[in-house]
Parts: structure tokens; C-alpha cells; sequence
């Protein structure tokens, strides 16, 4: 906390939501208001200038020199789509406490044997700063993959980075590119080790992480924005018990503004698995998507698959061949089986996908 002087009163604010305020002594109050440029902000510390502590780290890993000015101006840089839609972006890494107490009963397991090494209590005295770091590469490695060089803009809003916690803000239409990227290299990959290392060190399985991924209109409140992207963070959490990397979503302007129950969250291999037929169905027109979206959105799946097949059979060939491809992709002998319960519903979710894919 600092405490910063702001029109002739003391107020209480951390560093990162006072730099949001352009602040100067020679022309405030004339400059009054929430911004991204920069400020200044007093501390125990001293004077310290920057914008957001995370947002101002990825703009200079980027070279990025102007970041938006507020959610409008982010969803304005949408460049498929109505320039008008967001993404909030929550995600967690799943049973840290189960792994930092696996981590001490290891080293003393093997203290009680005369095994641990000091390089062992390095691991473990450096095993948060080990996740605090992946964390934080994982985020730069999806804000970069993100990125284009044409951007003038940074198109992320970094809310929160903490240890293993991250909430951003990108444009709807980089959704799914900035998700697939941060559970890969929160995995491991080339541009993220640290982690994996310690866990290798003291033979357990390195953490994962699980999303929640809230789409909706620029408009929709921040705070319905972050309570709707919590809730399909816990649903993803669920679903793999701590135990694999994974994700759970909702398209507001689509789907409303409550979690879909019988959605199930997705695993990081099945969405990967899923990523040629998504490729094929985000080919289609969007008018095409949302006529096979109402073939198949009736309670009787059934009915549902009746429709569908009559449909698909009055289309185009290369709808035909979209849909087959994506529910080939999805599952052994799914399409040949055609079982109508599991097929509405992998389409389903296949077209809220493509929808921003």
C-alpha cells in the first residue's frame, strides 16, 4: 500500500490501481482520471513511475509503447467480428497446496534418510518463486502469441498476476489463441522450465492449470465480467480434480449470462484434438453456424439429430464436410456411430467455439 495524494485528500491505494490515475503535481486536477499513461506514485519505496506493474513488464518484453485506454477501446481492436466483444480470462493453478506439502514431505523423507541434498532445499525454498515465475511466463508467451506487429496497442489488459492466479482482459476474437498458449507453456514447453525442473528435482508432477473464459460484450459489467469467469474457473477446476489442465466457457451474447450446467469443461488434449474441426466449422459463415446452432438446440436430442442430418443433406457440400470434420475430430467413430445425445452435444460446444475460434 502507498499512500497518494489525489485533490487535496489521502487515500489508501496500492501501486498498481493508483497508476491507472495520470497524476502531476503541476496540472492535477486538470488531468483527472483513469488512465494507462504514466504516473506517480509515492511510497515507502519513494517515488516510483510506471503504469500497471504487470501491464508496463509485457509492454517492455513487447517494445509495446501504448496500452488501451479502457475496455471499449480493447474490444475495438477486435479485427474479426463486431469490434465490440471481450474476453475475461481467469485462471488458477489446480492443488498447489497438495504440491508444496508433497514438496516438504519429500525433502523430509529424504533428510530422515541422510539423502537431501542442498540443491533439494534450494528446490524447495525457491519452489513459490518457481510458480510466480511460470505464472508469469505463461502469460507473456500467450500475450505474445497475441500480439501483432502491426498492434499499436497492447491487446491484453492485465488485471492480476499473483503466484499462480491471473485475470486478463484480450480481444474477443484472440480468446483462444492467448488460452491455448498459457496452459502449453504453463505445461512446460520450450519457454517455460523452472517449474517442471523443481518438480523433476523432487519427483513429483509438476502443477497444472485450469481456465474460465467469459466472452461478452464490452458493455457487460467488470464485476458480472469477473463473477462469471470465477464460477466457469471453479467448473474447470472440477472436472479434472486437480489433476490436468483444463477449461470451461460461456459466450454471453449466445448463451446468456449464466453457466451452462450441461456443458462439460473441456481438457486441454480434447481441445487440441478438437483444433482442426474448430478450424473447419470457424470457416463457415456465421449465419451458417447459427442455422445449425438452432437445428440443434431442442431438449430431444433425437429430434435434434433428425434435424441436423436433414439439414446437412440440404447444405452446401462444404458444410457437410465442416461438420464431419470437426465431429470426426472429436471422438472415435463419432460420426459413424452418430450417437445422438453425444453428438448435439459436442456440436453444441463445437459451435460456441468457432464462434470467436
Amino acid at each position: 500500500m502507498a499512500t497518494v495524494r489525489i485533490t487535496d485528500e489521502d487515500w489508501r491505494l496500492c501501486a498498481d490501481c493508483h497508476a491507472r490515475r495520470t497524476w502531476a503535481e503541476k496540472d492535477w486536477p486538470a488531468r483527472h482520471g483513469p488512465t494507462r499513461r504514466r504516473a506517480v506514485v509515492t511510497g515507502s519505496a519513494g517515488m516510483v513511475v510506471g503504469t500497471f506493474t504487470v501491464e508496463r513488464r509485457l509492454m517492455d518484453a513487447l517494445g509495446v509503447t501504448v496500452a488501451v485506454n479502457d475496455f471499449g477501446h480493447l474490444a475495438s481492436l477486435t479485427r474479426r467480428g463486431h469490434p465490440n466483444h471481450l474476453a475475461t480470462i481467469a485462471a488458477d493453478g489446480n492443488a498447489l497446496g497438495a504440491f508444496f506439502a508433497g514438496a516438504r514431505a519429500a525433502i523430509s523423507a529424504r533428510a530422515d534418510q541422510g539423502e537431501a541434498t542442498g540443491t533439494d532445499r534450494t528446490a524447495l525454498r525457491t519452489l513459490s518463486c518457481d510458480v510466480a515465475e511460470t505464472t508469469w511466463q505463461a502469460l507473456l508467451a500467450a500475450t505474445t502469441e497475441v500480439y501483432e506487429l502491426d498492434d499499436e496497442h497492447l491487446p491484453v489488459i492485465p488485471h492480476i498476476l499473483g503466484g499462480d492466479d491471473v485475470l486478463v482482459s484480450v480481444t474477443a476474437d484472440r480468446a483462444w489463441r492467448f488460452v491455448r498458449r498459457l496452459l502449453a507453456a504453463f505445461a512446460g514447453d520450450a519457454v517455460t522450465s523452472r517449474l517442471a525442473a523443481a518438480a523433476t528435482l523432487l519427483e513429483l508432477q509438476p502443477p497444472t492449470l485450469s481456465v474460465g473464459v467469459v466472452i461478452s460484450h464490452a458493455s457487460l459489467p467488470f464485476g458480472q465480467q469477473v463473477t462469471l469467469s470465477a464460477a466457469l474457473l471453479e467448473q474447470a477446476k472440477q472436472a479434472v480434480g486437480g489433476h490436468g489442465f483444463s477449461v470451461a466457457w460461456l459466450d454471453t451474447t449466445a448463451e446468456g449470462v449464466s453457466p451452462l450446467r450441461h456443458r462439460r469443461p473441456l481438457t486441454e488434449p480434447e481441445l487440441s484434438a478438437w483444433a482442426p474441426g474448430l478450424d473447419a466449422l470457424a470457416g463457415l459463415l456465421a449465419s451458417t453456424r447459427e442455422a445449425l446452432r438452432r437445428e440443434i438446440a431442442t431438449g430431444d436430442a433425437g429430434h435434434a439429430q433428425q434435424r441436423l442430418k436433414a439439414r446437412l443433406r440440404r447444405h452446401e457440400p462444404e458444410v457437410a464436410k465442416a461438420v464431419s470434420t470437426f465431429l470426426n475430430g472429436t471422438g472415435p467413430n463419432l460420426l459413424q456411430a452418430w450417437k445422438a445425445e453425444e453428438c448435439v452435444r459436442v456440436l453444441s460446444a463445437g459451435l460456441s467455439l468457432a464462434r470467436w475460434w
